[in-house]
């Protein structure tokens, strides 16, 4: 971020030129991957405006960049280009430390039969959910606090005690999510199993799991659940 403001010290003559930097790398990545993968792409670009680009892009601009290399990291597992998208996600990662949740992307991919995993997935995150009511917070919070070195997660329960966070909540999380999930179970069962499918079916299932197993840190688990949920695109 520093080496980004520093070139935009240069070129502009005002701190507002590190969104122009930032915009003019994040948003033509993530328009070329939506435009390139999907089978709508006027309207998934429509849902990238509406979203997407106003989560990330539009405010979180780091998170946003790192989010656009790992569109790319998608864009070249899909074209089966494994190296390449391990280095979009080192990038991403580079630019925002919370991208490297990504990477357990990775591991799923190489297992194989997605719809399988997506559905364990799915399970996996219904067990977590049980756990964290029963034992709200536990030792993911302290496992969390010992392995970030950025004070981001001591900084979200802090704010968190003070009620910041109040109105998130797993039912205004996960309905928008439900509404792109069960249109793409319905095609996996009735229509047939594509590949892209199958491996957007599995995005939205991990993104599931990654926020119901944070979810005793909801700041925390939108930001890292959002890496795989912003694939409703």
């Amino acid at each position: 971020f520093r080496l980004v403001s520093y070139l935009a010290s240069f070129l502009f003559s005002s701190g507002i030129g590190v969104f122009f930097i930032y915009a003019f790398l994040s948003v033509p990545i993530k328009a070329f991957v939506i435009w390139k993968l999907s089978p709508y792409p006027f309207l998934s670009l429509l849902a990238y405006a509406s979203y997407v680009f106003l989560l990330y892009d539009y405010t979180q601009i780091r998170a946003g960049l790192a989010a656009s290399f790992i569109f790319l990291a998608f864009y070249f597992y899909v074209c089966c280009s494994r190296y390449k998208m391990l280095f979009a996600i080192c990038v991403a990662c580079f630019f925002h430390v919370s991208a490297v949740v990504f990477l357990v992307s990775v591991v799923l991919f190489f297992l194989g039969n997605y719809l399988l995993v997506s559905m364990g997935l799915l399970l996996l995150a219904l067990v977590v959910l049980f756990i964290n009511t029963l034992f709200p917070g536990g030792d993911i919070v302290t496992f969390l606090g010992a392995l970030d070195f950025t004070g981001k997660t001591a900084l979200y329960l802090s704010l968190q005690k003070e009620g910041v966070f109040s109105d998130i909540s797993l039912l205004r999380r996960f309905s928008p999510v439900f509404y792109c999930l069960i249109p793409l179970f319905l095609h996996l069962v009735y229509v047939g199993r594509d590949r892209l499918i199958l491996l957007y079916f599995q995005m939205l299932c991990l993104g599931v799991f990654v926020f119901s197993l944070f979810s005793s840190v909801p700041a925390l688990a939108y930001r890292l659940s959002d890496y795989f949920f912003m694939f409703c695109c």
